[in-house]
């Protein structure tokens, strides 16, 4: 009733398939039972001590059993049932009539099935209608009845859903399957026939497993059987006329359905699933078989066995790269690259899945620690965490004495937690605090380009020398009013002549006067330091914004400035949100849209060249027309640009045909380049693969045949 059927749907295939199984088990067992009046566990465990006839009915039981399975190939349908038993009777009466032996005899021995009752339907109902009154119905309530009782029911309400769930994963019927109907249907069965005196059944597909191995393809043989049963209830008469068939043609027919199934089950999952599975399967077979109950204490310690084993397969340490591998979306100068290159050994990240318990956090520090006792050259360690959604306190313990133990390394290594959500931040920044660790681990709750522009920094910094050092934070002081004419001519006239070098010196200076009254100035000699990411809010330092109208080119003249991108939230990932409290607007790292830099320019570099070719020779009036910016530009600190208006400048190149031509060519090539790299990272990802920014790298060229004309 309370649709607990739903959590049976992760059952592991193995225990599903063991379950199904013991039923095949028990099926034969059924067989050996009517042929013989012994189980398979008596027989095997009294060897010598069983009667000699017992063991020819096993075998006569045994040998009708493979009848039946030879037959099942010639007769396909459900009258294969009726023949089999008037074959197997039929030789066994003209047997006893060649070899001149009696019924009588034969009964004497057990060939036919005994104990069948002659007495009318009524004389049962009597004798409980008259007993009724002798009943303590205190005794129901007894500790002893209590017990048994509910260990009864709690085993057929935990059998029959395992049962089901597993009879249609292994069986796989045609038709839909309601198993929580069934159940239902089941249990309000069980409570009838309780009250009245019968035996609650949990495994009641046996019967359909015998009906639908028999060939029965329609309901109508749940009818047939009905009636069969109401005439066997009935009349006292028919019952003696059923001990005309020898009871090894019953126990033969149930065997042989047993042999069926365990062949369907347990053989045919042999070639589906790894040897070491099977053997969960064979053994949980054989649990149910000796024990319902054990059997569903097995099965339920195997599943969560294999869970916890599965699941701790797919969390943890994911995948990693070293900076030789990998790099942040920042574009920078080749010589930066190649000392990236050279040094990125010092740099490895980890990406960590799933939810981190102490198991999976201790595996993920023992191999952090392995890979860093492999490689001593290593000095920065980053782990991602942006697609986990939660890890436990034990799991924050471990991760924090981890960063400790790094720490304290001989050299010391640094380590960077990062895309972490709000509440893995907050526990990792009490327990740092708590523990006073001296070398604390930095914590992002941003995605891993902001790390990973950290450990460049760290990398760049180390193996540069300090006079180049030195000579990149020097810069030009701020303009004074008094020289900021002739120096803006001067700017101007090298913009000009880097856009078109062929043009006369003359021309140049035309161009320049032309563009100077109207060119403005951009010092941002007061922006602090900032990271990616953290720059839109920092409007001291924002040259242009992403989506914003363009109106203007600009050209760095000292400094470098960042180029910025927006990444937007991914909604594909699958994981949990329970561990989220979204009242307080918790979500996972990459479900925010971000910023990250994808490019640092320098001096000579132009910004805008490609939202001035889209207004180039256009007079666009109104602000939905007008070309929009692709991405934000922020200045770093003490950064000097000039600002010239799209009008103005398109007016110098029209003033000046020739040199605008060149000056547009040129231009052209710089848009291109950043239209290219702007659709190279259309689908962009919080890092790149470093490969294809290493010199000389390029496809593999497909040989094709000549060129037809």
């Amino acid at each position: 009733k309370f649709n607990g059927v739903w959590s049976l749907r992760y059952l592991p295939y193995p225990v599903a398939c063991g379950f199904v199984s013991g039923i095949g088990l028990i099926v034969l067992d059924g067989g050996f039972e009517l042929g013989c009046g012994l189980s398979m566990k008596d027989m095997l465990g009294h060897g010598a001590l069983v009667p000699y006839a017992s063991w020819c009915h096993a075998g006569a039981t045994v040998i009708v059993g493979c009848f039946f399975l030879g037959l099942e190939p010639i007769i396909k349908n459900a009258t294969r049932l009726p023949v089999g038993l008037l074959c197997v009777t039929l030789a066994v009466h003209g047997g006893a009539q060649f070899l001149n032996i009696s019924e009588e005899t034969l009964d004497h021995h057990g060939v036919f099935l005994q104990g069948l009752q002659q007495e009318s339907w009524t004389a049962g109902w009597s004798a409980i209608i008259q007993k009724i009154g002798d009943v303590d119905f205190s005794l129901f309530f007894s500790q002893g009845c209590l017990s048994l009782t509910l260990s009864y029911a709690l085993l057929h309400l935990m059998s029959y859903p395992f049962y089901a769930i597993g009879m249609q994963d292994v069986d796989q019927p045609k038709e839909k399957f309601d198993a929580r109907k069934e159940i239902l249907q089941l249990g309000l069965l069980n409570l009838g026939v309780g009250i009245v005196g019968g035996v609650p059944s949990c495994h009641s597909y046996k019967v359909c497993i015998v009906m639908k191995r028999s060939g029965a393809k329609t309901r109508l043989w749940v009818v047939l059987l009905s009636l069969t049963f109401l005439a066997l209830y009935f009349d006292t008469a028919i019952r003696p006329k059923i001990a005309v068939v020898p009871k090894c043609a019953f126990g033969g027919l149930v065997f042989s359905l047993g042999v069926d199934f365990i062949s369907a089950s347990l053989l045919e999952s042999r070639q589906r699933v790894a040897q070491q599975e099977w053997r969960a399967v064979v053994m949980t077979a054989l649990m149910t078989y000796y024990d319902v109950l054990a059997g569903l204490v097995f099965g339920s310690l195997l599943t969560m066995g294999l869970f916890v084993v599965e699941y701790a397969g797919i969390t943890g340490v994911v995948n990693q790269a070293t900076f030789v591998e990998v790099r942040s979306l920042l574009k920078r100068p080749k010589e930066d690259q190649e000392l990236l290159t050279k040094h990125g050994l010092e740099g490895v990240i980890f990406w960590c899945s799933g939810y981190i318990f102490f198991g999976t956090a201790a595996g993920i520090v023992e191999e952090v620690e392995e890979y860093l006792d492999a490689n001593p050259s290593t000095r920065h360690v980053v782990v991602d965490f942006e697609a986990v959604p939660a890890v436990d306190a034990s799991g924050v313990h471990a991760l924090t004495e981890f960063a400790a133990r790094c720490g304290a390394r001989k050299p010391r290594v640094r380590v960077c937690f990062c895309g972490l959500v709000r509440r893995l931040n907050l526990a990792l920044k009490n327990v740092i605090a708590a523990k006073a660790i001296s070398d604390p681990p930095r914590l992002y709750s941003r995605r891993v380009e902001e790390a990973m522009e950290w450990v460049e920094g760290e990398i760049l910094r180390r193996s540069k020398p300090a006079k180049q050092m030195m000579r990149e934070m020097t810069f030009e002081p701020v303009l004074t009013p008094m020289e900021g004419e002739t120096l803006m001519l001067n700017w101007l006239c090298k913009m000009m002549h880097e856009l078109a070098p062929a043009t006369s010196r003359e021309e140049v200076q035309v161009a320049a006067a032309r563009l100077a009254p109207c060119t403005q100035l951009l010092s941002y000699h007061t922006v602090e330091g900032a990271v990616a990411g953290a720059r839109a809010d920092q409007n001291a330092g924002v040259i242009f914004v992403e989506g914003a109208c363009a109106y203007d080119m600009f050209y760095i003249i000292s400094g470098s400035a960042d180029i910025l991108r927006s990444l937007e939230g991914e909604q594909t990932h699958k994981l949990p949100r329970h561990h989220l409290n979204t009242q307080k607007g918790d979500h996972f790292v990459f479900e925010e849209r971000t910023e990250v830099r994808v490019e640092q320019l320098h001096e000579g570099s132009i910004l805008g060249a490609t939202e001035f070719g889209a207004a180039y020779g256009e007079d666009v009036q109104s602000v939905s027309s007008r070309p929009r910016r692709t991405s934000t530009a922020l200045a770093a600190p003490r950064c000097k640009a000039l600002r010239i208006p799209f009008n103005e400048l398109h007016a110098a190149f029209s003033d000046q045909p020739a040199m605008g031509h060149r000056a547009m060519t040129r231009l052209c090539k710089i848009a291109a380049a950043q239209v290219l790299e702007l659709m190279k990272n259309a689908s962009v990802k919080p890092y790149r693969v470093a490969a294809s920014e290493q010199q000389g790298y390029t496809l593999p060229i497909v040989k094709e045949g000549p060129e037809k004309p």
